[in-house]
């Protein structure tokens, strides 16, 4: 997950979430969350969010925030889903 370019109000994210396995993830859900805290961070608007992808696909995915709702967090990405094991990445992985 990496900064991307937001607006004065927003800060934006742009996160590469891929399957690397051989089997479909399945309702791949996406959560912006305070660094280790691993409390979500509400509201966020997603592009695309709950996604399924086919073996070895490779979707980008931008997430908004304002920036009041931020603070002073250090956010991460918590990836899961029905068969999907839990991942958290951290700004900048």
């Amino acid at each position: 997950m990496r900064p991307t370019a937001g607006s004065e109000r927003d800060a934006a994210f742009c996160a590469v979430v891929e399957n690397t396995s051989k089997n479909l993830a399945f309702l791949t859900r996406l959560r912006l969350v305070k660094g280790n805290e691993q409390t979500e961070i509400l509201p966020v608007f997603w592009e695309d969010n709950y996604t399924s992808l086919l073996p070895g696909e490779k979707r980008e995915v931008l997430v908004r925030v304002r920036k009041t709702d931020l603070k002073d967090a250090h956010p991460a990405l918590l990836v899961d889903g029905f068969n999907v094991t839990t991942k958290t990445v951290h700004l900048s992985e």
